[in-house]
């Protein structure tokens, strides 16, 4: 039987990681369902640059619908353009709420478990006592060293 890990929420990283370990984990995380996440708000503008894009195609995550690639960053202040950058790889803007649940979908048909719940911070060590893993997309908590 595998060890069970948490992951408290399901942004980039937690997905991310999810991903890469559920061939060898019982892994659930802890946020929201995906169809909320789907028909909500947008929560920000996502760029998700070259070792981001290649994370996820290692870890056979979803590919969402892309806009066109960014092969450079242009930083202007008011009117004034400061820096002018090329990428060493192409990136691209992702709409988070269709990434995220499409993502959160495959990981269900993996066999991830989603569990509903807003984890406060001085929740966080009494969660860990309920897996041998646990850990953000940040940092992890192993029981014994807990």
């Amino acid at each position: 039987m595998n060890k069970r890990i948490g992951i408290i929420g399901s942004g980039t990283a937690g997905l991310q990681l999810a991903f890469s370990l559920k061939n060898d984990f019982d892994v659930t995380l802890l946020h929201e369902e995906p169809d909320e996440i789907r028909s909500g708000r947008i929560q920000s503008t996502q760029v998700y640059f070259r070792p981001t894009l290649e994370r996820e195609q290692r870890f056979h995550m979803p590919e969402t619908d892309v806009a066109p690639s960014i092969k450079t960053i242009h930083f202007n202040m008011g009117r004034e353009k400061l820096f002018v950058g090329r990428l060493t790889g192409a990136a691209t803007s992702v709409d988070q709420r269709m990434a995220f649940s499409e993502a959160m979908d495959k990981l269900v048909q993996h066999g991830v478990r989603f569990r509903k719940a807003r984890v406060f911070r001085n929740e966080i060590k009494s969660l860990a006592e309920s897996y041998e893993l646990s850990g953000t997309g940040y940092h992890f908590i192993h029981r014994s060293a807990a």
